[in-house]
C-alpha cells in the first residue's frame, strides 16, 4: 500500500506530469480559440451589457493583492482580455490534483493572481465527466475562465461551479464556448451542450442572439 502511495505521489510532482501528443493538439488548438473569441464583438458586447445591468457577481471576487481596483470592472475584464489575447503555450502547463482528492478530482485546471501560469488537470483531459467532452472548445472554455484568475478575479466561498455561474470568469468561459460552438454548428445550440454552467442571465440574452435555443 505505501508503494501505491508513494508511486501516486511521484506521478503528481511537477515534471512527472506531461500532456500526451493529443493533448498538446488540443491545448493549441484551444489557444487559437481563445484568440479569435475574445476579439469577437460579441464577446465584449454581452460581457458589457451583463456588467451594465449588475448581471454579473463581482462583491467579493478580487484578489487581496490586485493593485488596481477598476470603477467599471466589467470594462477592466474585457480590456484585460484583449491585451491578454490567448494564454502562451509555455504557460499552460499539466498537472494532477492529489493532496487526498486525486483521482476523484472533479476540478479542471488551476489559476491565481500573480502569476500566468494555468494548469489543466490532466485526468480530466483523459477522462471527461459524464457533462462534458475536452474537447478545444471546452477546453477554451476553461482557459479563458482561468485567464481571468490570472487578471486578479476570485471565487467567492465556495468552489462549486453551480454556485458562481453568474461571477466573471464563469460567464466569459460559457460565453466563450457558446460562441464558439454556435459557429462551429452554423446556428442556435442547447444549453447543455456547454460544459460549464450557464448564468441564467446570461442564456437569457445568448438566447435573445440566437445563440442559444
Amino acid at each position: 500500500m505505501r508503494l501505491f502511495v508513494a508511486a501516486l505521489v511521484l506521478l503528481t510532482l511537477p515534471g512527472c506530469v506531461s500532456f500526451s501528443e493529443t493533448q498538446r493538439a488540443q491545448v493549441e488548438d484551444a489557444r487559437s480559440l481563445v484568440s479569435r473569441v475574445v476579439e469577437d464583438p460579441r464577446f465584449e458586447a454581452v460581457l458589457l451589457d451583463m456588467g451594465a445591468n449588475d448581471e454579473i457577481e463581482w462583491e467579493g471576487r478580487l484578489a487581496s493583492g490586485l493593485t488596481e481596483r477598476p470603477a467599471d470592472l466589467t470594462r477592466w475584464l474585457v480590456d484585460r482580455y484583449k491585451e491578454a489575447g490567448a494564454p502562451q503555450t509555455e504557460n499552460i502547463r499539466p498537472y494532477v490534483p492529489y493532496l487526498g482528492f486525486w483521482p476523484l478530482s472533479k476540478a479542471r485546471a488551476d489559476a491565481g493572481y500573480g502569476s500566468q501560469r494555468i494548469r489543466l488537470n490532466v485526468v480530466r483531459l483523459e477522462r471527461p465527466t459524464s457533462r462534458i467532452v475536452r474537447d478545444p472548445i471546452s477546453i477554451a472554455n476553461t482557459l479563458v475562465h482561468e485567464s481571468a484568475h490570472t487578471f486578479g478575479q476570485i471565487h467567492r466561498g465556495s468552489q462549486r461551479a453551480d454556485a458562481n455561474a453568474c461571477d466573471a470568469a464563469y460567464v466569459a468561459g460559457a460565453l466563450a464556448e457558446a460562441l464558439l460552438r454556435s459557429d462551429a454548428a452554423g446556428g442556435a445550440i442547447m444549453e447543455k451542450e456547454i460544459s460549464s454552467p450557464v448564468c441564467a442571465s446570461l442564456a437569457a440574452r445568448l438566447q435573445a442572439r440566437g445563440v442559444l435555443r
